[in-house]
């Protein structure tokens, strides 16, 4: 699915497409505004059992993501990095 950001269209990879979309435009998902560690986005994300060697997997799409969503991707906005916790979108 595309994603619109100040009226650019950007695409993302298959899996972060639901969460790029949802995040892009504002939309209420769930966990808006809760910490998800990254084995929640993970396995939320790829519908797949989480792996330690997958977080750097889920860190390289969720830069992905901001670089496309975010106006200024260096002081994220829609995807907080909770250092230690996970990720907070929304």
């Amino acid at each position: 699915f595309p994603v619109h950001k100040a009226g650019t269209l950007r695409k993302h990879a298959p899996p972060m497409q639901g969460l790029g979309q949802a995040v892009g435009e504002g939309q209420v998902i769930p966990g808006a505004g809760k910490v998800l560690d990254v084995r929640s986005v993970y396995e939320g994300a790829w519908g797949e059992k989480y792996m330690p060697t997958s977080t750097n997997t889920v860190m390289v799409h969720i830069l992905n993501l901001r670089k496309k969503l975010e106006e200024d991707p260096a002081n994220p906005k829609l995807i907080r990095t909770i250092w230690g916790k996970g990720y907070q979108f929304g």
